[in-house]
Formats: C-alpha cells, sequence, structure tokens
C-alpha cells in the first residue's frame, strides 16, 4: 500500500497492509531520493538489482535476506540522515498536534475558494470527523494546471503541484488528463497569512479569466 501522502500526517500502522511503501521528501520532510517499505510478515522477495555487499564483503552474490536485497552498492547515508532529522521533529511535536494544525489550514483554505466563481475541487472534503491528509486539489474552469501554478508563483511565489501527480486513473475519471490538477499541501510550517493570500491569489486568477 502507498502511504506516501500520509506517513507523517496522520496514524500510519504497519498491519494496515502486508507492505507499505513511502517517500522520504513529503510529509516525513526528508530530502528527496530517500524512502522505504515497512514489511508486516515474512514475504518471498525477488532480487531486483545487485551490487557489492556491505555486510559480506567477500561474497561473490548479494545477500537474498532484509534488508540487504533492497541495498545494493552505496548507501544514501546523507539523504537518510536529513530523513531522520524529518521524522525526529514528527516525533517531537507529535501527530495529533501536526493534524490539528494541518487541519485548521485546509478548511481555511477549502472555506475561502469553495465559492470562488470557476474553482473546481475534488476528492470528498467532507469527512467531517474522519483524519485525512492536508491536501486540497483543484483547478480553475478549463485552465491548464500548469498555467496556475505559474501565476501563483510569478504573483507571490507560491509553491503548488500541478500536472499528472502519478495518479493516471484518477485523472482518467475526473477527464483531467489533459489540464491536469493544481495541488496544494499543507504542513506545520504553513501559515493562516499564507492560506489567506493563496485563496486572494486564486481569486484574482478566477476572476481574470472570467
Amino acid at each position: 500500500m502507498d502511504v506516501s501522502q500520509t506517513l507523517g500526517c496522520i496514524e500510519t500502522l504497519a498491519g494496515m497492509a502486508d507492505i507499505l511503501c513511502f517517500t522520504g521528501h513529503k510529509a516525513l520532510f526528508g530530502p528527496q531520493g530517500t524512502g522505504g517499505i515497512i514489511v508486516n510478515r515474512q514475504l518471498d522477495f525477488k532480487l531486483v538489482k545487485t551490487g557489492g555487499s556491505g555486510t559480506n564483503s567477500f561474497g561473490a552474490c548479494q545477500g537474498m535476506e532484509m534488508p540487504e536485497i533492497f541495498e545494493a552498492g552505496t548507501h544514501n547515508a546523507h539523504g537518510l540522515a536529513g530523513l531522520q532529522r524529518g521524522v525526529e521533529y514528527i516525533n517531537n511535536k507529535g501527530l495529533s498536534a501536526i493534524e490539528e494544525i494541518t487541519s485548521r489550514l485546509l478548511k481555511a483554505f477549502l472555506d475561502g475558494v469553495k465559492n470562488i466563481q470557476g474553482i473546481i475541487i475534488y476528492g470528498d472534503n467532507n469527512a467531517g470527523s474522519q483524519p485525512r491528509i492536508p491536501i486540497a486539489v483543484i483547478n480553475i474552469g478549463s485552465m491548464a494546471s500548469g498555467d496556475v501554478a505559474l501565476n501563483l508563483w510569478e504573483s507571490r511565489q507560491i509553491a503548488v503541484r500541478s500536472g499528472s501527480h502519478c495518479a493516471p486513473l484518477v485523472h482518467k475519471f475526473f477527464k483531467t488528463e489533459a489540464q491536469g490538477m493544481v495541488r496544494f499541501s499543507f504542513s506545520t510550517f504553513n501559515t493562516m497569512e499564507e492560506v489567506a493570500i493563496a485563496v486572494e491569489e486564486l481569486k484574482k486568477i478566477a476572476e481574470r479569466r472570467s
């Protein structure tokens, strides 16, 4: 199960699936190129990449046991050190505190954009008391998502993700394969002031387009 957007935002348990896969550069605040898997039970993994073994330097073959089976070549030690600092930040702050802050930010954003003419909000944004990741996905009419993102950056240096988000089936469902979507992600490093600025800029873009 892919928990790349979940781990670090809301409680995620190893028992949710046989294998949980995550990246380090999203809600865990680690560098790009880091990530991992959480294995909930004994599985017969197949060797997909081979290289030198750091645990058995004189062995002719790479180890077939966990975790050596996934550790061909030199480890990304500096990247993992950065990932560790991100995880430490989350553990020190606490998931409940993080969720409380990001939920407020997300709600303020959704409340701010829902009545802007031309804004399309995707997904279930009425989950009530159920925990959810602090992400909102929108479009402005038929405007290309890349153009929305460029406008936001050039006007107020608001960084968002545009495009397909590695989710082709989602875009097929919503018929946004050509347009893409604009994703806003909130963390404890964001503020209510930044949310208000983002809402105002989206309103300006929508008004210019109409």
